[in-house]
């Protein structure tokens, strides 16, 4: 779809959300029309940014709003606790990507953030913010649909606001795109490997994703290896049991 197109149907979806779940047919006044008008276009800016991202990417959606849960898609994340019990996650995530290569699956989970969430890996060491690993080590633990060989590709905050920049007087329009974009760059954590940051940003310059190629083809960035993220599922469930007998 082109952009006039794609606006028109984000526009549509909104008005038919509108008028089936926050009005009875009474009218809402002008400021609310305009705002909930300005919510609309921020939304079409969010959708920009995600057709430029796939259309760079080899990652693909998956899922959205996965449930992990005892009944849901994906198995609760299951921790034993020193006294025999058991401790039992359930969640929803906002989205699952997937990539494949080679009959390796990778996948990373995706939240949506109006509010410019950063992720601080020392907040996880004390036992905060750790809903997101918490879902990524659970679809890695359980295993997700008929998926084989899956791997921890990262976790990611995708910002879904109007970044504000910068720009000169009659500066050109590309140039004001791509500033949106590096102000609307997702961050979190990526597996640190550059296939999987390639296959993430196909210019590996970091456009979308906190992690970059750098010339001599090392990574840089928020990483982890894949060795670390094993032991940081088992810090986090060791944290997570004392959590629960406390």
């Amino acid at each position: 779809m082109n952009k006039p197109d794609r606006d028109k149907c984000v526009l549509d979806i909104l008005d038919e959300y509108f008028s089936e779940n926050l009005t009875a047919g009474e009218k809402m006044g002008e400021r609310f029309d305009y705002l909930f008008r300005q919510l609309g276009l921020i939304v079409c800016e969010v959708v920009d940014r995600l057709v430029a991202e796939f259309t760079n990417s080899d990652f693909v959606p998956a899922a959205f709003e996965l449930s992990i849960d005892t009944d849901g898609e994906v198995g609760t994340y299951d921790i034993s606790l020193p006294d025999g019990g058991m401790l039992k996650l359930k969640g929803s995530v906002d989205r699952v990507d997937v990539a494949q290569q080679n009959g390796t699956t990778y996948v990373r989970v995706i939240d949506y953030k109006s509010s410019g969430k950063k992720f601080d890996l020392s907040e996880v060491f004390g036992g905060l913010n750790m809903q997101m690993l918490i879902y990524l080590f659970a679809i890695w633990k359980n295993g997700f649909r008929d998926y084989e060989n899956i791997v921890p590709a990262g976790i990611l905050y995708m910002p879904v606001n109007a970044p504000f920049v910068g720009t000169e007087r009659d500066e050109d329009e590309v140039e004001i795109e791509k500033k949106k974009l590096k102000n609307a760059k997702m961050n979190g954590m990526v597996l640190d490997d550059s296939r999987v940051i390639y296959m993430m940003d196909n210019s590996g310059k970091g456009l979308f994703v906190p992690a970059s190629i750098k010339k001599d083809g090392g990574c840089s960035g928020t990483l982890i290896s894949l060795k670390q993220m094993d032991l940081l599922m088992k810090r986090c469930e060791k944290i997570l049991a004392q959590m629960a007998v406390d």
